[in-house]
């Protein structure tokens, strides 16, 4: 490895450490997580995520949550998913700088593509929500399934760590195909060797679904009704227009996918990326491009094939690192091809990360971080001194889902920017639980209380509840103003 390479990754590691390293010694929980430490105990009987086609997430996620028992110790796992990723820079950068070189493309490249990867949001995720811990190795292993198929045509190790991926983060294996998407690039045309590439691809999701299958007969279990397959094929390219591509062309802008200026920026930036193609592949026919565009798409799908299979259409941010790379890739080379005079473009470049860090710290720090850490130091604030031996009942009344942007004027991004943690229903019960164990040190104590939640006050108001000198009411939206 060159010297320069060295330089690179040390100075990829220290914007990594300068943006997350609250997460050393911040405590705050978000929403599924303490789902998970309250239900992954040990000898517990719990699987969240096998049914789904995760077994290796669901092993990990037994390991590591059995390891901890309180709230606080949840940043264990947080700096877990930071330093997994810190481990996994050198392998981007590495397999990029080859692929990168192969195929003649600016030596720099590699280097903003690995910054993309930092500052993306679906990396924000993983490293500040432990439910999704596991993507460093999801997308990670897919990459290097890719990468050993592209350079060796390795089938046993592309299929050994295709399988790794898909067992832990379906969505994750769509980093298998970025290798072929840079020669795609790079040459302007299709090959026999895209072709080989994709049928790997799809062979490694036919052995997985076997295995899940065969997992599934061998526990005596039912798969989750979201591994269900799409009916309407048609239907799904809608949602992928709409909702995931569009996310993924907003880059490391966090904004309401439905608002306005998500779809208005959505429109603008995909729609200049578009002309910009076809007016730079303008010595080529005009049938010619819109093939080339045409196949670019499909390949964009394929990368997002996971989501697009099954029933349920949800694009979160976590789903979305492949397809954020690919979007990334082709937008950020045709602007480099459209610049062409390498001192613009290393002028471009440096600019671009510039942002790319000051975005990526602005998103962790005010869209994240901030709000989820006030709400859950207050709200578990009120029940510590609000809480006694003469409590048995509890009355939760969650906060909106736009609490958060009222409050503070942050943008929502699916479920998690932007949202509080007491907002899903399923939070309240296992949150209260786990704070009253805390407190007492008693399982029982906490187990015994009969806990009810509202998704506002005026559903609580409704109901009418008796009022008790032995019910605790938590009103998240008042406690937090």
């Amino acid at each position: 490895m060159k010297r320069s390479s060295y330089r690179d990754l040390g100075i990829l590691t220290g914007i990594t450490l300068i943006i997350f390293y609250p997460l050393f010694y911040t405590h705050y929980f978000y929403t599924d997580e303490v789902i998970q430490l309250t239900h992954y105990r040990k000898g517990a009987d719990f699987h969240m995520f096998a049914v789904q086609g995760r077994y290796l997430t669901d092993v990990l996620f037994q390991f590591l949550f059995s390891a901890i028992d309180t709230i606080g110790q949840i940043t264990r796992l947080h700096v877990f998913s930071l330093l997994g990723w810190m481990a996994c820079i050198p392998v981007w950068y590495t397999i990029l700088t080859r692929v990168c070189r192969k195929e003649e493309l600016p030596s720099f490249l590699p280097f903003v593509i690995v910054l993309y990867l930092i500052a993306c949001p679906p990396f924000c995720v993983s490293v500040s929500w432990a439910s999704c811990m596991e993507l460093f190795i999801a997308n990670t292993s897919g990459l290097i399934a890719g990468y050993v198929f592209y350079s060796r045509r390795a089938i046993v190790w592309s299929l050994l760590f295709g399988i790794i991926s898909l067992f832990t983060y379906q969505n994750g294996f769509g980093c298998f195909l970025l290798p072929f998407l840079l020669q795609v690039i790079a040459k302007k045309q299709w090959s026999r060797t895209i072709g080989t590439a994709i049928g790997m691809y799809f062979f490694t999701y036919l052995l997985y679904y076997v295995l899940f299958r065969w997992q599934m007969q061998f526990w005596h279990m039912g798969a989750s009704e979201r591994t269900g397959l799409a009916p309407e094929p048609f239907s799904k390219l809608l949602f992928f227009l709409a909702r995931p591509l569009a996310t993924a062309f907003h880059f490391t802008w966090l904004v309401n996918e439905r608002s306005v200026a998500g779809k208005g920026g959505y429109a603008l930036v995909a729609g200049g990326w578009l002309l910009l193609s076809l007016y730079l592949l303008r010595p080529r026919s005009f049938s010619f491009r819109l093939r080339y565009l045409a196949g670019v798409f499909c390949l964009l799908g394929l990368i997002y094939l996971p989501s697009l299979i099954v029933k349920e259409n949800y694009a979160s941010n976590r789903t979305l690192l492949a397809l954020d790379m690919a979007v990334f890739l082709l937008v950020f080379t045709t602007l480099l091809q459209w610049v062409r005079m390498e001192r613009h473009q290393l002028v471009i470049a440096s600019g671009l990360s510039l942002f790319l860090v000051a975005n990526a710290w602005y998103n962790f720090r005010y869209q994240f971080l901030r709000p989820v850490k006030k709400e859950y130091e207050l709200v578990r604030s009120y029940i510590d001194t609000q809480y006694h031996a003469g409590i048995t009942n509890v009355a939760f009344i969650r906060p909106a889902p736009d609490l958060f942007q009222r409050q503070y004027g942050v943008n929502i991004s699916w479920d998690e920017f932007g949202r509080p943690s007491t907002y899903p229903e399923w939070v309240p019960e296992s949150f209260v639980r786990q704070v009253v164990f805390e407190k007492t040190g008693s399982r029982v104590a906490a187990d015994s209380l009969v806990i009810t939640n509202w998704p506002d006050k005026q559903a609580y108001m409704v109901s009418k509840p008796a009022p008790a000198q032995n019910t605790l009411t938590v009103d998240v939206e008042s406690i937090l103003q």
